[in-house]
C-alpha cells in the first residue's frame, strides 16, 4: 500500500465514520419523499439537533478525555478492548437520544431506527469483548436495512439512495481491508450485524 491509497483509505473512514449514521439514517427518513417526510419544520430541526448532539457531537467531545485518561491508545481505537468503555459511554448517550425522540410526536419508525441503533451498538460492544468487529460496516449495514425497508415497506422508489449505500459500503469495506484495520470476516460480520438489527427494530 502506498502512501496515496493510505490516506485514500483513511479519508474514507473517516468521511464514512459510524458516528455519522445515526443522523443519515434520520436524514433518509425525512427526505425520503414517504408520509415521514411530512414533519414540520420545527420538529425535523429539533429531531436533527438532538440526533446529531447526542450521537455524533457528545461521543467526539470525550475522545480527548479517553486519550488523557489512556482508555484508548489512539483515535482510530484499532485495539479492540480500546473500544468497549467509548462504545459504553456512547450507548448511554443513543438511549438518551432514545428517551427524548419517544416523547416526541414521531412516527414509530423514528423511534424504532433509535431502537435499532443503539441494538446495534450493545451488539457490537459484546462481540468486542471476544472478537474485533467492523463497526464501520455494521453503521452502514443498518443504513442499507433502513433503505429497504423503506422501498419496500412504503412503496417508494429510493433507488439511488440503495446504490449509494451499497457502494459506500464497498469502499468502506475496502478502506478498512487496505488500512489492515479488519480481516474480510470481521467486515462481512460487521455489516451483517447492522443488516439484521436495524432491519429487525423496524420490522416490529
Amino acid at each position: 500500500m502506498n502512501k496515496t491509497e493510505k490516506t485514500f483509505a483513511e479519508i474514507i473512514s473517516v468521511l464514512l465514520h459510524p458516528l455519522l449514521m445515526p443522523m443519515a439514517g434520520y436524514v433518509i427518513m425525512m427526505y425520503s419523499g414517504t408520509y415521514l417526510a411530512g414533519l414540520e419544520t420545527g420538529v425535523k430541526t429539533f429531531l436533527l439537533v438532538i440526533v446529531t448532539s447526542l450521537t455524533l457531537v457528545l461521543p467526539l467531545v470525550f475522545i480527548p478525555l479517553y486519550l488523557y485518561t489512556k482508555i484508548i491508545r489512539s483515535v482510530t481505537m484499532e485495539n479492540r478492548r480500546d473500544r468497549v468503555v467509548p462504545f459504553y459511554i456512547t450507548l448511554v448517550f443513543y438511549i438518551m437520544a432514545f428517551m427524548i425522540l419517544k416523547n416526541l410526536p414521531l412516527d414509530n419508525l423514528y423511534i424504532n431506527f433509535m431502537v435499532g441503533t443503539c441494538l446495534t451498538l450493545l451488539v457490537v460492544i459484546i462481540i468486542s469483548l471476544f472478537w474485533k468487529i467492523s463497526i464501520h460496516l455494521a453503521g452502514l449495514g443498518g443504513i442499507v436495512a433502513l433503505i429497504l425497508f423503506l422501498s419496500f415497506r412504503l412503496n417508494t422508489d429510493l433507488m439511488l439512495y440503495l446504490v449509494a449505500a451499497i457502494f459506500l459500503s464497498g469502499a468502506a469495506a475496502y478502506a478498512r481491508l487496505l488500512l489492515g484495520a479488519h480481516t474480510p470476516l470481521q467486515v462481512y460480520t460487521g455489516f451483517l450485524a447492522g443488516f439484521v438489527t436495524i432491519g429487525a427494530s423496524l420490522l416490529v
